[in-house]
């Protein structure tokens, strides 16, 4: 694609609404949740790793994510989060920036706390224990990640979006629609049977339980520590 042709597409998308049916705009829904909760796993594992190697000085590499594929729900969530928020706001870039920084830092530290209050203390992240946070609220939330998600908005809305929606026009139909609904399902029945299923009968095998047992490591981090308030 030539230079100019790729401003004036882009141009495009920012000044005018796209036009898609609607099975593709659940395509286009499904394939961005994809798509930012495998992004999510590449960022923590990768993350993780150096943690480990600055923090304590192993070379160590941990699963992330409650799931048996690797993906990780909450950034998939909050990708269709600000999707559904910014997309219209797409003229104004300072706006998406400031509604994601906000929203996603609300979203995850009230995630944090619901996991940790409503499961006895239980962490299934700590920024107390963490390089590079740039201070930490109660262990939910930190300033590292304030920036990150300041960020991440823009990155969904001017770049992941227009490359999705590229692809909506470009593929065959048929099979864009069907690679989108079959990675959407897989992903999504994936987290449903680990974070509902299992809630629901703890007899299941979890993905974590499944895979602890074939000796891949995951990250420790502390429980029942001291956050807001104590636990009963």
């Amino acid at each position: 694609m030539a230079k100019g042709e790729f401003k004036t597409k882009y141009k495009n998308y920012i000044n005018n609404n796209m036009v898609f049916d609607k099975k593709t705009w659940v395509a286009i829904v499904l394939l961005l949740f994809v798509s930012m909760a495998v992004l999510g796993f590449i960022i923590e594992i990768n993350f993780y790793h150096i943690n480990s190697i600055v923090r304590d000085g192993k070379n160590m590499w941990f699963w992330r994510g409650n799931a048996f594929g690797p993906w990780i729900n909450i950034y998939g969530i909050s990708s269709v989060f600000i999707f559904i928020l910014c997309y219209n706001l797409r003229k104004k870039p300072w706006l998406v920036a400031i509604i994601s920084g906000v929203v996603l830092s609300i979203i995850e530290l009230l995630t944090g706390m619901a996991i940790y209050y409503m499961g006895n203390g239980r962490r299934e992240w700590n920024y107390n224990e963490e390089i590079w946070t740039l201070g930490s609220i109660g262990g939910f939330l930190c300033g590292r990640n304030i920036i990150a998600f300041t960020f991440a908005g823009p990155m969904v809305i001017y770049v992941v979006v227009p490359v999705i929606m590229w692809l909506a026009r470009k593929i065959n139909r048929k099979i864009f629609l069907s690679v989108a609904y079959v990675l959407g399902a897989i992903c999504i029945v994936d987290m449903f049977y680990n974070d509902i299923l299992h809630t629901l009968f703890p007899q299941l095998t979890k993905a974590g339980e499944y895979y602890k047992s074939k000796g891949v490591n995951f990250v420790k981090f502390t429980q029942r520590d001291k956050a807001f308030w104590k636990l009963k």
